[in-house]
């Protein structure tokens, strides 16, 4: 099994994504987009950018 991240040396690079209501620490990496909801202060935010949907291009 590989673990992405097996000591604390290689996590190094990722981004901290903290809540922008209460800066609690949410995650740390990087996504292409993602809705999370801060389990302190219950701000949702986005984060990324947003996917465009081919059944929403269709007319």
């Amino acid at each position: 099994m590989d673990i992405p991240f097996t000591s604390e040396e290689d996590g190094k690079d990722m981004k901290d994504v903290r809540c922008k209501k209460c800066g609690r620490l949410l995650m740390k990496g990087e996504v292409r987009y993602i809705e999370i909801k801060c389990p302190k202060c219950k701000h949702m935010q986005n984060i990324g950018k947003e996917v465009i949907r081919e059944k929403e291009l269709t007319f």
